[in-house]
């Protein structure tokens, strides 16, 4: 694994901690993120990705984070572990910004899973310890957890990743 600091990657970083801040205030405040936002961020995204030319580059890291993001967020959505919204995002951030960011590593499959992956699930181990500290033992009543701000915690602890 080698540091790489260059304009695709460094924008694709910053894109992303963009929507993953807009979508975690909306998840914050109304428990939902509009499809509209979504679509918007991810085509203005994906332009961003084109432009800087970080999708040609590593077309290969993009289509294995998309892929293994997309199937297995629809599945934990299929089992109600996540949310559309969620889903939403996680794919949006596959686009732009997948893998470690700063760092680039020979496989770029493996740097796809290994990066979804650990953003996955820190996102839901996140979320798992602020539901249970935020729920009433003595209650049934079932609040949804916004996992967004987790997403984008996990985020960055993932691309902290590179700079050890």
């Amino acid at each position: 694994m080698a540091l790489e600091f260059t304009l695709p990657t460094v924008s694709s970083f910053i894109m992303a901690i963009v929507l993953l801040c807009a979508y975690s205030w909306m998840d914050l405040k109304d428990r939902r993120v509009a499809n509209r936002i979504v679509l918007i961020g991810g085509i203005v995204g994906f332009g961003l990705v084109m432009v800087t030319g970080h999708i040609i580059e590593r077309s290969i890291l993009h289509l294995t984070a998309v892929t293994f993001v997309f199937l297995i967020s629809y599945l934990m959505f299929r089992l109600n572990a996540l949310g559309g919204a969620d889903v939403k995002s996680l794919i949006t951030v596959a686009i732009i910004s997948p893998g470690i960011e700063f760092a680039t590593w020979d496989n770029p499959v493996f740097e796809a899973v290994i990066g979804a992956g650990m953003g996955l699930f820190l996102m839901l181990l996140l979320g798992f310890v602020y539901w249970k500290s935020t729920s009433k033992p003595d209650s049934d009543v079932r609040r949804a957890t916004p996992l967004i701000p987790m997403l984008l915690i996990a985020y960055l602890f993932v691309q902290l990743l590179a700079l050890i």
